[in-house]
């Protein structure tokens, strides 16, 4: 059998306030932070929304851009941040496995993203499309053993990222010796 997403999920839709506080220094996740293959890039400023008000992530919720998104992130730091405008959090019921979630919500994008194309160039994705997006209703095991393929997906990905910048780096380190050991220098004196 299926569930439908609302019958075993909370969605927030985040819509930040306007604040009068300009000394109001927070940590903010906006939708240009939400990066593909679970990869995220905080903004920290003095932010014109109310960080008290704001919609806050918390461990495991998913995370969508509401305006043509093509794919889910799985929160899964400790540090809780304030969400920016057009972000999409949903928190999924205990009995389901938020990796397995995240996938079968990617799997459906493309049809939702159809769906809430209304002539216009920018398609904003539905609270009712998205909460009838049919769950497959297998027991957890199951769920745990499809989520962990996303789950290393995302950590496989991390990691490749994290060594392409220390072969940048150490490229970079040799370059420099290569320099010194010539008698140059890279400012050309």
């Amino acid at each position: 059998g299926y569930m439908l997403l609302k019958d075993i999920a909370r969605f927030d839709y985040s819509l930040p306030v306007k604040s009068n506080n300009k000394e109001s220094l927070s940590r903010w996740l906006n939708v240009f932070g939400l990066l593909q293959n679970n990869e995220y890039e905080f903004t920290e400023n003095l932010n014109s929304f109310d960080k008290d008000k704001a919609l806050k992530t918390n461990y495991n919720c998913l995370l969508l851009k509401r305006i043509s998104p093509t794919f889910v992130n799985v929160y899964d730091l400790d540090e809780d941040v304030c969400l920016g405008n057009n972000i999409i959090k949903i928190n999924v019921l205990n009995d389901y496995d938020v990796y397995y979630v995240s996938l079968i919500i990617e799997s459906n994008l493309s049809l939702l993203n159809n769906q809430a194309n209304n002539g216009t160039r920018m398609s904003a994705i539905n609270r009712e499309s998205l909460g009838n997006i049919e769950i497959p209703d297998i027991p957890l095991s199951e769920q745990q053993k499809i989520g962990i393929f996303q789950k290393l997906s995302f950590q496989q990905c991390h990691l490749v990222k994290q060594l392409n910048d220390k072969i940048e780096l150490k490229t970079n380190i040799i370059k420099g010796l290569m320099f010194d050991t010539i008698g140059g220098n890279k400012n050309g004196k």
